[in-house]
């Protein structure tokens, strides 16, 4: 068997282990290996994911270390023999909530830290808090295939409901209601956790885990290849449109006008008011000299010269 079909995930979360399993199905040799991976604090989701597998690539290069002689045990029990990381596929996962309302064009909020979030208010804390507020969930797994990292990334936009409605559901499930495409539309409208209640399946069919885990197994069974996770449906994307605003204020609005008059004054307008000023003066000057006052002057004294000597004769 290839050994694109042995894989490892990395986690010791019981209800992500569960839905992995179920979105895997069968053909595949899938085992759980809990690693306590260090999550830096970051709110970028792909910032994490990163880490995540760069420590479990260093540790589990190792042959030796205990975590890689625990997973070479699980898969001998499968029938299969790994040697080293090249004959498995190893992954890691991170989920992220983004809430609009506590978001802005700087930071989407909470992101990767929704689990310090949701550790500090709990469910009904979200929604007391957030309830109404447009929301998505995105997906990050990565993944060392064929000795190279990549990444699968998948995205859900929804809202947070404005009522809490179920206990003891898996992680924030009662805090998201996904939006369902035309597949699942007599389901729009239900939380999470409401729609594992009605069918478990329809979860592991939408939700932003679901998306990436598929993207990762069509890559996989395409010999490795970088599929890209699609999205349900299209992000709200409030906080780009505001930052879209700024920089052009920047970049084509503000700057270019008070810029432009500023310099029209000291090029254009300030100058030909000069102009206009100075022109005016040597007009006149030259109208008295050439002219004007002059002319007047010396024709009167000439004609009363020539008047008084008339009268003499």
């Amino acid at each position: 068997m290839s050994s694109l079909k042995n894989i490892v995930f990395v986690s010791g979360n019981v209800g992500k282990i569960r839905e992995v399993a179920a979105i895997f199905g069968h053909g595949f040799n899938l085992i759980n290996h809990d690693i306590d991976l260090p999550e830096i604090q970051s709110l970028d989701g792909k910032d994490v994911i990163k880490e995540k597998l760069n420590v479990a690539i260093n540790l589990l290069r190792d042959s030796s270390n205990e975590d890689f002689k625990l997973i070479k045990e699980k898969f001998r029990e499968l029938g299969v023999n790994v040697k080293s990381l090249d004959d498995f596929v190893l992954f890691c996962e991170d989920t992220s909530f983004i809430i609009d309302t506590l978001s802005n064009a700087k930071a989407e909020f909470p992101g990767a830290l929704i689990k310090f979030y949701f550790k500090a208010v709990g469910n009904k804390g979200i929604i007391e808090r957030d309830g109404g507020s447009k929301a998505k969930m995105v997906t990050y797994i990565g993944a060392l295939i064929k000795g190279m990292p990549k990444i699968f990334e998948g995205t859900v936009t929804g809202r947070v409901p404005t009522k809490f409605t179920d206990e003891g559901s898996f992680g924030f499930d009662p805090s998201f209601i996904p939006d369902l495409s035309k597949e699942f539309s007599t389901h729009q409208g239900l939380t999470n956790a409401e729609l594992n209640k009605v069918d478990e399946t329809i979860k592991n069919k939408t939700s932003a885990r679901a998306l990436a885990v598929n993207a990762l197994i069509a890559s996989v069974s395409s010999g490795g290849e970088h599929v890209t996770a699609l999205m349900t449906s299209i992000p709200s994307g409030g906080g780009k449109k505001k930052s879209s605003k700024k920089g052009s204020k920047k970049m084509t609005g503000v700057g270019k006008k008070k810029s432009s008059k500023k310099g029209s004054k000291k090029m254009t307008g300030g100058g030909k008011k000069a102009s206009k000023k100075s022109s005016k003066k040597s007009s006149k000057k030259s109208g008295k000299k050439m002219s004007g006052g002059g002319k007047k002057k010396s024709s009167k004294k000439a004609s009363k010269k020539s008047s008084k000597k008339q009268r003499k004769h």
